[in-house]
């Protein structure tokens, strides 16, 4: 383990080749996630942990009105949780498939010689399909399949790191829209990102 944390000490400090703080075009991630929900759905749910994959794009240079500034591009995410339901509900499991596109806005927070920061922004709408399985109980009906709206609010914090990786640290709030409720859920996603465009480009 303590060679493990000195070997990301390195990574994030002492290597001199770094990332682009402000990448281009296309970028491809994974992350894990875990959520609380909030309010009505936590009388259901204690918490939900999973993860997915994380399509970036930026915009072109000439479409950009604010230069390295602010770089605006789009997303898309797709992902799975399992959550872990109470003891007290008629739920024997519940399973999400989650489906998130949106606008992104990046901005470079720290731009040093051994340690780059970047603040991204992203609010998305998409998609949540639930899939719960009832306990086997007498007059217990539930559908097998139903699917909701979704918005979500992630202000990410990227570490940028050499070879045209980052580290994603994304708080992210969401907010399913029921038929007769709104679920709340509030957590945390943790990733990596490969800028893909800058490597095909030879760019750092």
């Amino acid at each position: 383990m303590k060679k493990l944390f000195l070997t990301a000490i390195c990574i994030l400090f002492a290597v001199p080749v770094f990332a682009q703080i402000q990448p281009q075009g296309f970028s491809l991630g994974l992350h894990g996630s875990g959520m609380f929900p909030l309010g009505d759905y936590s009388s259901y749910s204690i918490a939900n942990v999973g993860g997915g994959a994380d399509l970036e794009y930026v915009l072109p240079e000439n479409q950009q009105p604010f230069g390295d500034k602010c770089k605006f591009g789009v997303f898309l995410s797709a992902g799975f949780s399992h959550s872990f339901v109470k003891a007290d509900t008629p739920l024997a499991s519940l399973n999400d498939i989650l489906i998130d596109t949106g606008i992104t806005m990046r901005f470079p927070i720290v731009n040093g010689e051994k340690f780059k920061m970047a603040l991204v922004p992203e609010l998305g709408g998409g998609l949540i399909f639930h899939m719960p399985k009832a306990k086997d109980l007498d007059g217990t009906q539930l559908k097998s399949m139903y699917m909701n709206p979704l918005v979500s609010i992630k202000p990410s914090v990227r570490f940028i790191l050499p070879k045209n990786l980052e580290i994603m640290v994304n708080p992210i709030y969401t907010m399913a829209f029921e038929k007769k409720a709104l679920q709340h859920e509030l957590g945390l996603q943790l990733g990596l990102m490969w800028h893909i465009s800058d490597f095909r480009n030879g760019t750092n």
